[in-house]
């Protein structure tokens, strides 16, 4: 045997323990975790968003973990995702333990967060109370998941993991499944603990009544219908933490599908602009002055500010569709106010200094020399409107 050979055999040998297999479920669970985002807008718990990406590659990393054969790792990783919520909780309403989990200092064990959660966080206190049966299940599966990451019985060694009729190995997916499940119901439910918003943005009676595109990210209330129950999220919306904000939006006025369509997708209907006009008061400056120019009659298929990359789209269906954006795609156009008909892309773009900014229209034909006028007539209001408004400040 030579010494590459002997390699070979040795590095088999250190991992014959290692039996790889596949999840029942495989495509389904992957294809949910691949496009698990929880996020929030809201500014003083931007830093929660590292919390949320950091859980969902812990649970990801469960996954593949437990497929290549390291199933008390692929345990350890989905208790550390959870853990990891309850210090995101913890750090959102106590800037002290914050700063000490900044600064890798002697920060409290789980059982000690979870405690101090439920005497400062009330959203957590709430949910406890009105999905008791939702923690009650997830800290069962928890205990049965530690005998694996502390090794407490025999049939938890990888020494007997390849035994011949190892019914072992069957519950033991069965109990990696279920709380691979449970832990990424906990984290959507933590999601909603932080932000309320996150809700209210998958529930159909309240989103209507969101005027603004908020960087919140909605829950996927399909994942509680796939694998847990509906009936948990009914329940929480019957909480305090919840209702407050359902009713705050729900007081105001009801979007239209076309000026939610604006609002949210960055999408003007050209055939739908009497709607919009309706509900001209929830556009903002900038959203109101590229409605104007749509209803002057101007065939934009597409508007970009200079500060943005993706801008806004219209139902003109435009001759070239682009299949990537850059940040610097009008370097060498913005060259002063009122630069019109510059080829780009097989299309025509015109720039008009507006708000500050540089507004760029896309359109297939040349701007003929009235329609020039007609925008840089609103463009001009527009920037009148802008600097009334500074002026209030």
């Amino acid at each position: 045997m030579n010494e590459q050979e002997l390699e070979e055999l040795l590095y088999e040998q250190d991992r014959n323990l290692l039996v790889k297999n596949q999840l029942p479920e495989h495509d389904e669970l992957l294809s949910t975790l691949r496009a698990l985002i929880p996020t929030t807008g809201n500014i003083n718990e931007m830093f929660c968003n590292m919390f949320f990406s950091e859980s969902v590659e812990l649970i990801k990393h469960a996954f593949f973990l437990y497929e290549d054969g390291y199933f008390d790792c692929a345990f350890y990783s989905l208790r550390q995702s959870i853990e990891n919520m309850n210090n995101m909780l913890l750090a959102a309403v106590d800037a002290e333990k914050f700063e000490k989990w900044k600064e890798k200092g002697n920060f409290p064990t789980d059982k000690k967060v979870k405690d101090l959660l439920s005497r400062q966080n009330d959203a957590y206190n709430e949910f406890k109370t009105v999905i008791p049966e939702f923690f009650e299940e997830y800290n069962e599966l928890l205990k049965k998941a530690n005998k694996y990451i502390h090794k407490q019985g025999f049939d938890t060694f990888y020494v007997n993991n390849n035994t011949p009729n190892n019914k072992n190995k069957d519950e033991r997916t069965s109990l990696f499944l279920s709380f691979l499940k449970y832990a990424i119901g906990m984290m959507l439910i933590m999601n909603i603990a932080l932000d309320p918003l996150a809700l209210a943005l998958s529930d159909f009676e309240v989103d209507s009544h969101i005027p603004f595109d908020p960087m919140t990210e909605p829950i996927p209330v399909k994942i509680f219908e796939k694998y847990l129950s509906l009936d948990i999220i009914e329940k929480i919306k019957t909480t305090e933490h919840y209702t407050t904000i359902k009713e705050y939006f729900l007081g105001m006025e009801k979007l239209n599908d076309a000026t939610y369509a604006v609002l949210r997708y960055d999408h003007f209907d050209v055939e739908q602009l009497d709607e919009i006009e309706k509900q001209i008061n929830q556009l903002d400056l900038s959203q109101t002055l590229l409605f104007c120019i749509l209803k002057n009659g101007i065939r934009a298929t597409h508007f970009y500010w200079d500060y943005g990359i993706l801008g806004y789209s219209t139902s003109y269906q435009p001759k070239v569709h682009l299949s990537e954006y850059h940040s610097n795609q009008f370097d060498g156009y913005l060259q002063g106010d009122g630069k019109c008909n510059q080829s780009w892309q097989g299309m025509y773009i015109s720039v008009f200094k507006a708000l500050d900014s540089y507004l760029i229209i896309q359109h297939d034909e040349p701007l003929k020399d009235d329609e020039i006028t007609s925008v840089k007539y609103l463009v001009k209001v527009a920037n009148q409107r802008y600097q009334n408004e500074l002026s209030t400040f």
